[in-house]
């Protein structure tokens, strides 16, 4: 701030407020279970780092009420006299949906093993309940600003902030996705960019028609594996698919991978016996058959059936 105003404005600058809450930790924790499962809390609007995918099984906790959501991770709804006795008075009605929302979001972090955040008030969570956190950038700087001036071991919330680690570049797993992309150079299509097919056999004739690609093998299209995110998120040409979504891969003859939401990135073969009818004859799958990816040739082999 100060850099930015270069007109100069005297500029006072000053710590979270919320870092000096002090709270029982243990009491805070009492009130959950503890929880073996890392806690990814990336967030996922236009202040997210480009690049960034979140994890399978993110928590988003702006993306709706923050209470609602908390409570799906073990935070249930404190009483009246459960928030008394970690506030140590009488709760005014018109604080409590506040200190609800503040609780669960301690509570969570605090029965958590290890937590991975991009924002800002997580990380704050952390330094509170001293929480072993990794805490990465948003699309500004803002978190690693916050870090350096408050947060740093020799800021002046240092030492709340001792299991607080400032992680540089993105999390780890959008690494994984450059690498895949520079091998294959993935290419998404579906039926606004010219994709038409509904069969196995289409698929590998689409591919073959652009020149110096094929069909794309599985791990091109799924890089992290099974109930993982495909690579279709990471281009950013397609939002997250809620119905069924069918991609052929050049893997094995009929091979498709699912790419919606449900069992993401999960082969045919995994939850069926026989290859699908369908991808060979073309019958009834319209709906499950509208995107598809292709790969740079390097490396695949065309498989017929």
């Amino acid at each position: 701030m100060s850099n930015a105003c270069t007109g100069g404005a005297h500029v006072n600058l000053w710590h979270d407020m919320a870092l000096n809450t002090v709270v029982d930790i243990e009491k805070v924790r009492s009130y959950n279970e503890k929880q073996n499962a890392t806690l990814f809390a990336f967030r996922t609007d236009r202040e997210a780092p480009e690049g960034q995918i979140p994890p399978r099984g993110n928590l988003d906790i702006v993306a709706t009420p923050d209470t609602i959501k908390l409570q799906l991770q073990g935070a249930p709804e404190l009483s009246s006299e459960q928030m008394a006795d970690l506030t140590g008075m009488a709760v005014p009605d018109e604080l409590k949906i506040n200190l609800q929302s503040a609780f669960s979001l301690l509570r969570v972090v605090g029965a958590r093993p290890k937590v991975y955040t991009n924002r800002l008030h997580v990380g704050v969570a952390c330094a509170i309940m001293q929480a072993d956190c990794e805490l990465y950038d948003n699309s500004y700087g803002k978190l690693s600003s916050v870090f350096n001036y408050s947060l740093c071991p020799t800021c002046k919330y240092g030492e709340r902030a001792k299991h607080i680690h400032l992680a540089s570049g993105l999390y780890p797993m959008g690494r994984y996705y450059e690498v895949v992309v520079s091998k294959f150079h993935p290419h998404f299509y579906d039926r606004s960019l010219g994709w038409h097919g509904q069969t196995y056999e289409a698929a590998l004739d689409f591919c073959d028609n652009i020149d110096g690609y094929a069909l794309c093998p599985y791990d091109a299209v799924c890089p992290l594996g099974t109930n993982r995110s495909p690579i279709s998120l990471y281009l950013n040409v397609s939002g997250p698919l809620e119905e069924a979504s069918w991609v052929p891969v050049i893997d094995e003859a009929n091979e498709w991978v699912q790419i919606a939401l449900l069992n993401s990135c999960i082969k045919h073969s995994a939850m069926n016996p026989e290859p699908p009818e369908w991808g060979r004859s073309g019958i009834g799958n319209e709906e499950i058959t509208r995107n598809i990816l292709c790969c740079a040739k390097a490396g695949t082999t065309r498989m017929r059936r």
